[in-house]
């Protein structure tokens, strides 16, 4: 849907203008607001325990590269005898032939794939711990256990950590640019190579977390635990030193000023393999539902983040009030990092199984008052 809203714009802009353009982003935005979900829960039902990492690496470094290929590609398009109209009809003609290629190809799970061995299906199911009968799955519908999951440390603690990450990553990514040009006298949203180096440097920050990981658990060399922790310490505990560091730079230091903003974007590819992939970790069974409920929330802190930074700064020339700013989002750093290593975990959770909403209370480990019966009760001694 989104790519056939992309391949209107060029002919709705015309009769609509400005108005209809931003009407159809905002429908694109609603379309595009399951893929996030979707994919997540299509990697906890195809992904096996020990390459949860790898996939999800894989299927996150699409984002680093199709911004990279975008910022490139879309110049060249704007520049061709297509004008800017061949921007929609090039990107949204490509998500066509994605969709045609997934709709031929892809499956729910792997019990219904044409296109694998049965010896793949064998293997991937046999991994997964909460696989126990992918035929009798498809025939119901597992409830979802809200007050469990609203309830649940891990997962608090897992959204705690995400939604300080989003504010932080939205202060790198929206405000840093306009904090450049206005105290460092720097255009870096017109250089094309530096937009695109943070993010060409967080692409290969991604694999270097996800072979390092993939060494350590293949070696036994710690648990997976830890290497959510780790991962999440370097997305998180690193961008916060060096925000603050960004915040003291003059406009004699512009090299400086782009290589901490680089190291800055690229360290926070952690993010993905610490905190990000602990949501299979939790909930095979619920990670398309806490997926949209973390993100949903991640959604709402980068429209507020831009309005607090709207507050705080007044004139984008002085350095002091972006220093406010980036001890903000670096605080916010330091606080999701720091509840997320004393609370995270990587147990599948009691609330993932599959009949956790038809157990007694007592089954399922809460506390239940016991009521005395009246035949239980010290009989009155006759005088």
């Amino acid at each position: 849907m989104g790519t056939i809203l992309g391949l209107s714009i060029p002919f709705c802009v015309f009769w609509g203008g400005w108005k209809i353009f931003c009407v159809i982003r905002v429908l694109q935005g609603l379309t595009q607001g399951i893929l996030f979900p979707c994919v997540y829960q299509h990697l906890a039902k195809w992904s096996p325990e020990e390459e949860r990492n790898r996939l999800g690496v894989l299927a996150h470094s699409g984002i680093e590269c199709g911004t990279i290929v975008a910022m490139y590609v879309t110049g060249m398009v704007a520049a061709s005898d297509l004008g800017w109209p061949g921007i929609s009809y090039v990107f949204s003609g490509t998500g066509l032939v994605f969709c045609l290629l997934w709709l031929i190809f892809a499956e729910n799970s792997p019990a219904d794939s044409k296109f694998i061995t049965a010896a793949e299906r064998s293997y991937i199911l046999s991994s997964q711990a909460s696989v126990e009968d992918s035929q009798q799955k498809k025939k119901r519908r597992i409830p979802v256990p809200w007050k469990a999951i609203l309830t649940s440390g891990p997962f608090i603690s897992l959204l705690i950590a995400r939604l300080c990450d989003t504010w932080g990553f939205m202060t790198m990514q929206a405000q840093i640019p306009s904090y450049l040009h206005g105290a460092l006298k720097m255009e870096i949203t017109k250089n094309a190579f530096y937009s695109a180096l943070p993010y060409f440097t967080m692409w290969v920050c991604l694999y270097m977390f996800m072979i390092s990981s993939d060494v350590a658990l293949r070696n036994k060399w710690t648990s997976l635990l830890n290497v959510r922790k780790i991962c999440n310490t370097f997305a998180m505990w690193g961008p916060a030193a060096l925000l603050i560091g960004i915040g003291f730079l003059n406009e004699t230091q512009r090299t400086l000023a782009i290589t901490f903003i680089t190291l800055n974007v690229g360290l926070n590819a952690g993010h993905i393999i610490g905190s990000l992939l602990n949501l299979i970790d939790l909930a095979p069974n619920h990670t398309g539902i806490l997926m949209a409920f973390a993100n949903t929330f991640a959604a709402i802190v980068s429209l507020v983040c831009p309005l607090v930074v709207g507050v705080i700064v007044h004139d984008v020339s002085d350095r002091s009030q972006w220093q406010i700013v980036f001890w903000i989002a670096a605080g916010l750093f330091f606080f999701g990092n720091l509840q997320f290593l004393f609370f995270a975990k990587t147990d599948a959770q009691p609330w993932n199984e599959d009949n956790f909403m038809t157990k007694s209370d007592k089954e399922k480990g809460e506390k239940v008052p016991e009521i005395t019966s009246a035949d239980s009760l010290p009989k009155k001694t006759e005088l």
